[in-house]
């Protein structure tokens, strides 16, 4: 069996109903907690939650009142259940802000001018305020880093695995091993 001893507390939220349906097997939680154990970080604590926005809000408060770092996937597409970034920005006290370098990114991931995007596809574009957007070279749903103002961190990606291990792989296990150096 496995042992960490990182001082440093993380949360593993998983987002949405397939989930907690058990539609599909969430295989990104033990990913995540394996590599942040790598890092000297310990994986404290886990959530499912479903697509539902008083649910999620509740999430990110309970998980930012016992961990210094919260990762969470799911959430961050254009469906009307993809509530991640605004429940996010609810939990924070902030509100959203449109981020043209996410459209840019999805026009260029997508091949398609900005101008042809769906409302469903702009709405990838509201990103917490003061959010970091981690750009998604697997999918079009961005990153996000948002840091609270006593500096816990908060990680976002989206659920599909692929993008997920791209979006950890590139952007933010590197971030916590200068953030937090072993």
């Amino acid at each position: 069996m496995a042992s960490y001893a990182g001082t440093l507390k993380a949360e593993i939220l998983s987002i949405g109903d397939e989930l907690l349906l058990g539609e599909i097997v969430d295989t990104n939680k033990p990913y995540i907690a394996r590599l942040l154990v790598q890092q000297g970080i310990s994986p404290a604590y886990f959530q499912t939650v479903g697509d539902d926005t008083g649910d999620i809000v509740a999430a990110f408060k309970l998980a930012l009142s016992r961990a210094q770092i919260v990762i969470a996937t799911g959430g961050l597409g254009p469906t009307d259940d993809d509530l991640t970034a605004v429940c996010v920005a609810e939990a924070l006290g902030v509100p959203l802000e449109h981020r043209e370098e996410v459209m840019d990114q999805m026009a260029a991931r997508l091949k398609r001018p900005k101008e042809q995007f769906s409302a469903s596809n702009r709405k990838q574009a509201l990103v917490p305020r003061g959010a970091e957007v981690l750009r998604n070279d697997w999918g079009t749903a961005p990153g996000m880093r948002c840091e609270t103002s006593d500096g816990r961190q908060i990680f976002l990606t989206a659920g599909v695995p692929r993008e997920m291990k791209g979006l950890l792989g590139t952007w933010i296990l590197p971030w916590l091993a200068r953030r937090y150096p072993a």
